[in-house]
């Protein structure tokens, strides 16, 4: 064999081993957000129990949660640590019992119970997330698939989750940094798939007397608010009137398609601060812009940069009256 037909063969050897590896890395980036999506579809259709771990900040929370799938979807999460808590949603409708105070009804909430739980059906996602299979590993004594969603840019925060491998149910998440250090996460230490009691679904204590807070009714017109150079990826979804907040504040809800942030713009009151003000609590960051007469605070689950970014870009549309 000449030293060209010994270049000839290592040049196509190594072009068939690039095109393997090209076409499992291909095969990954279809078979992840397939897998999310069936991931979505069980935590809704299965129905499931079980206790699970709640480590968010400095605290961890040892929590219990029933689900019954379906279309008429119910599930109740209930503390195990600290004070007596539960949330309890039937549909869209939230009621939430702390302690011995009067429970609170939310008749228009859409978010599942579970922590954590990144909901892909909105597929903007993928204009500002990769996402990629990560390996294997057993969690609550299950085979679980990792799926990893990775943030394009610094704006946002990624995922890594942990799907069961023949249910799809997900059994461990966390949000983690540009860093890869774990921000907060929840993962199931027991998790039984099959229906929980009747009971089990039903508040421990009457709640006739819940209140219901004043709903945020949508504003059909523009406002008098505009959004400038926002982080890439977001844009505004909804814009809404704060119940509380006074006839002219609003309620700014920008979104990238996985990751929604809140912007409330209200006139300042007496406790306002002189100036603007950043903090930050695990993965809740909030920034507080002062224009007078007006007060914009910007909170959501996503780095400071990017909240204060998103709270820099809000201006009136009109002078402030």
């Amino acid at each position: 064999m000449t030293f060209r037909d010994g270049l000839r063969r290592a040049w196509t050897a190594g072009l068939i081993a690039w095109s393997v590896v090209a076409t499992l890395a291909s095969a990954q980036d279809l078979e992840a957000p397939e897998l999310l999506s069936r991931m979505n579809a069980a935590m809704r259709d299965l129905d499931y129990h079980g206790a699970l771990i709640y480590q968010h900040g400095s605290r961890i929370d040892s929590l219990r949660l029933f689900h019954m799938g379906g279309e008429n979807e119910r599930e109740r999460l209930v503390s195990l640590s600290g004070p007596r808590n539960e949330i309890i949603r039937a549909g869209n409708t939230v009621t939430c019992i702390q302690g011995t105070r009067v429970p609170t009804v939310f008749p228009s909430a859409r978010q599942q119970l579970l922590p954590l739980l990144p909901d892909t059906r909105d597929e903007r996602y993928r204009l500002s997330y990769a996402t990629r299979l990560a390996g294997t590993d057993r969690v609550a004594g299950y085979e679980a698939r990792i799926v990893e969603i990775v943030p394009r840019d610094g704006y946002r925060y990624g995922y890594r989750l942990w799907i069961e491998r023949d249910s799809s149910a997900l059994l461990r998440a966390a949000m983690v940094g540009s860093d890869q250090r774990l921000l907060e996460q929840f993962m199931f230490v027991n998790l039984t798939l099959g229906a929980p009691s009747a009971a089990d679904l039903l508040p421990s204590r009457p709640i006739d007397q819940a209140t219901t807070p004043a709903d945020e009714p949508m504003l059909r017109d523009g406002g008098r608010w505009q959004l400038g150079d926002l982080p890439a990826g977001f844009t505004l979804s909804g814009r809404r009137r704060p119940a509380d907040g006074g006839p002219d504040a609003e309620h700014l809800v920008i979104s990238d398609g996985l990751v929604s942030v809140s912007v409330y713009v209200e006139r300042r009151t007496g406790d306002s601060p002189e100036t603007d003000v950043a903090m930050s609590r695990g993965v809740l960051s909030v920034y507080t812009r002062i224009v007078e007469p007006w007060r914009i605070t910007a909170l959501g689950n996503a780095p400071k940069e990017t909240i204060e970014k998103i709270a820099l870009s809000v201006a009136s549309v009109a002078s402030p009256r």
